[in-house]
């Protein structure tokens, strides 16, 4: 076992979770994440270089890419693709994926509940699971992620400017 994993399981417990924020404080949160990452474009469609392979394109006003989308379609037993995710429709579907991810997605993971353990406050920790993935936590205490974390602090404190208009 390596030591990230040793450190993983000692960080990690089914019973330590910090509260879920409030649903409004959910809701405002996504509605600053829409700026940050489209400024409310309904069709946006960032990052058409990326091949699917690594992600690919993100679409929306929460600009998702595949990785989210496969895990809320398998969540919701749906079939979603990017492009469904772009007009009026794809924004109200995007929030909704986007909660999800927030509220039963996330919490899954080991990095997050680290994250949580830490003190890390709900919403920055959510804001960074969406811009960074939710590993994002663990990776940033790795040697040689610097640029990685420090991005993910820019990312926030974007979030963070919106969240305070």
């Amino acid at each position: 076992m390596s030591l990230w994993e040793i450190l993983d399981e000692l960080f990690t417990t089914k019973y330590l979770s910090m509260p879920v924020p409030k649903k409004d404080e959910i809701d405002l949160l996504i509605e600053a994440l829409t700026w940050v990452e489209s400024r409310g474009d309904v069709n946006a469609i960032g990052d058409k270089n990326i091949p699917v392979s690594k992600g690919g394109p993100a679409y929306g006003i929460l600009q998702i890419r595949g990785g989210v989308l496969s895990e809320v379609n398998a969540l919701w037993e749906t079939k979603y693709k990017g492009a469904d995710l772009l007009g009026t429709f794809g924004a109200k579907l995007s929030k909704n994926i986007c909660k999800d991810y927030f509220t039963k997605v996330c919490p899954q993971y080991k990095s997050f509940k680290s994250a949580e353990k830490d003190g890390i406050p709900p919403q920055e920790n959510y804001s960074k699971c969406w811009n960074g993935g939710v590993g994002w936590y663990l990776l940033t205490k790795k040697k040689g992620y610097e640029t990685y974390k420090k991005n993910l602090d820019i990312y926030w404190r974007l979030v963070q400017t919106r969240l305070s208009v």
